[in-house]
């Protein structure tokens, strides 16, 4: 993300979802192939979900093991439509952050 990892665990920190978060990444840890690297290191082979709103955080579904989940919406912070979203190949789209838990039940169904 663009935002400080304190801000994002700020903002999500009130979801019941929080909890099945290994790690939260955001501008102060690097760049976003960065994140992606240092999460595979402390947490090993596995699903890696990465939530984001723009073209560029879809175009990390291209590394492997990284399924990315495009967020939408009418609020000011969401760059870009469900459409475009997919267009530049969102694994999934969300309009409302609560809807990462289905995301996260489908996906870890798919690779299993």
């Amino acid at each position: 993300s663009a935002t400080e990892s304190g801000v994002i665990r700020s903002c999500i920190s009130g979801y019941p979802f929080f909890k099945l978060f290994g790690s939260v990444y955001g501008s102060d840890h690097g760049t976003k192939a960065a994140h992606i690297r240092d999460v595979r290191r402390g947490f090993g082979p596995g699903l890696i979900l990465y939530i984001g709103d723009s073209f560029n955080d879809m175009a990390l579904n291209s590394e492997k093991g990284v399924l990315t989940v495009g967020r939408y919406g009418k609020k000011a912070d969401c760059l870009r439509t469900r459409e475009e979203l997919l267009a530049a190949g969102a694994d999934y789209v969300i309009a409302d952050l609560r809807d990462i838990i289905k995301v996260i039940k489908e996906a870890a169904g798919k690779n299993r």
